[in-house]
């Protein structure tokens, strides 16, 4: 039984869990795991394997954690904003943790970010590039979703996803929307962060916000 066999090994093996993080797919490829098979150790949920593989496994399901700081995070992006400790896999939740952009954040009142209208309009591709650090991100969208001001959403025209399955990163290029005056970026509008997760385990499949809001400053 393939995943039987690719459990135990996963108990029982640190460098073959240290492979399965940084490539899920080619490991299940190698131990020629079913499709059902595949969808349940995607959820990493321990009732659902239990409820996939023979009794006898049952309780070294229950009693396997990995070890504290087997997997450190690969950067201070992806621990979360402001703060707070890194979710230790397995416990793939689809997760947004930190986003940057390029020009760097300008800030406003109150500790407001953003980029500078007058620096992005000046150039001439009038873009930003926007990169989100998250986990279990696979298939995804990324979307500037105005959530203040009349411009509408920003529309991405170049799209990259990059690093692993519990260390995403995904990065857009993004012009002003569409029918935006002179075809720049309006003054104030706000937009949230979006990340649209089409992954093909539907428990996993999710729109996710990072906060705070991108802010368009003078």
């Amino acid at each position: 039984m393939p995943l039987k066999d690719l459990v135990a090994d996963l108990i029982r093996d640190k460098s073959l869990r240290r492979r399965f993080v940084d490539d899920p797919e080619t490991v299940m490829d190698e131990y020629r795991l079913f499709k059902k098979e595949r969808r349940v150790l995607r959820t990493m949920d321990k009732g659902k394997l239990k409820g996939s593989l023979p009794a006898e496994m049952h309780d070294d399901i229950d009693d396997f954690n990995v070890p504290p700081g087997e997997f450190p995070p690969a950067s201070d992006d992806f621990l979360i904003e402001g703060g707070g400790a890194d979710a230790q896999y397995p416990s793939p939740e689809p997760a947004l943790f930190r986003y940057r952009i390029n020009p760097a954040f300008a800030y406003g009142a109150g500790g407001v970010r953003g980029f500078s209208l007058s620096i992005v309009n000046g150039t001439a591709s009038k873009a930003i590039e926007v990169t989100v650090f998250g986990q279990s991100l696979s298939d995804v969208n990324l979307k500037l979703i105005r959530t203040l001001g009349g411009a509408g959403d920003a529309q991405p025209t170049h799209f990259f996803q990059l690093g692993t399955f519990r260390n995403s990163i995904v990065r857009a290029v993004f012009s002003p929307p569409p029918g935006a005056p002179g075809g720049n970026w309006v003054l104030n509008d706000e937009y949230a962060v979006t990340v649209i997760n089409l992954h093909r385990n539907a428990a996993l499949a999710k729109t996710l916000t990072a906060a705070p809001v991108i802010k368009v400053l003078a």
